[in-house]
């Protein structure tokens, strides 16, 4: 099936004369995560299990945030065990992906959503985007950044986004943080 509906896209692109992605590699063209390594504190992430999929559910039902409700559906992955104490996180596009992004990654966002109530330790900071122009200037946002690398136990979804010269994708994974 996935054959035929590549070609059709071909005959299409072929007929309206539209550009064809690279197609070698992975398939990054779906955005969710297919193209990202990502480790954190030297684990890496893995595709969910059953269990954790009905757990997201579950968590999205009791929810009553449009974000959270978006973010536990986009998550494809998640950690198999938990972490304690600081972490580290580590991301890389998968071999072959290069076509997707190009030949470097320019930049890594990541953002972390608590998925219960919490006290995080941050502070607000203004950062320039570049990528969104306001009357020819750089947007000026603001965001809460982590004041250390530490968060208090409980459940959390993150997104990894890695962004290239050509293109970008982005992984969101469900974590557990236990206390040390």
């Amino acid at each position: 099936m996935k054959q035929r509906r590549s070609l059709s896209a071909f005959v299409v692109a072929m007929t309206f004369g539209i550009p064809m992605l690279a197609t070698a590699g992975p398939d990054c063209f779906a955005r969710q995560g297919y193209c990202i390594l990502v480790e954190i504190n030297g684990q890496p992430t893995v595709k969910l299990t059953g269990t954790t999929k009905k757990r997201l559910r579950e968590l999205d039902k009791a929810s009553d945030s449009a974000l959270v409700s978006h973010d536990v559906k986009e998550t494809r992955y998640e950690l198999a065990a938990p972490i304690r104490g600081t972490f580290a996180v580590k991301a890389n596009m998968v071999k072959g992906s290069d076509s997707w992004f190009g030949t470097t990654i320019e930049n890594v966002d990541v953002m972390v959503l608590p998925l219960q109530r919490v006290q995080i330790n941050a502070r607000r900071e203004q950062m320039r985007d570049e990528t969104v122009r306001l009357g020819g200037a750089a947007a000026v946002t603001e965001a809460n950044v982590l004041k250390e690398n530490r968060l208090p136990p409980g459940d959390y979804l993150m997104s990894v986004t890695l962004h290239g010269p050509k293109n970008w994708d982005r992984q969101t994974l469900l974590f557990r943080v236990e206390k040390e």
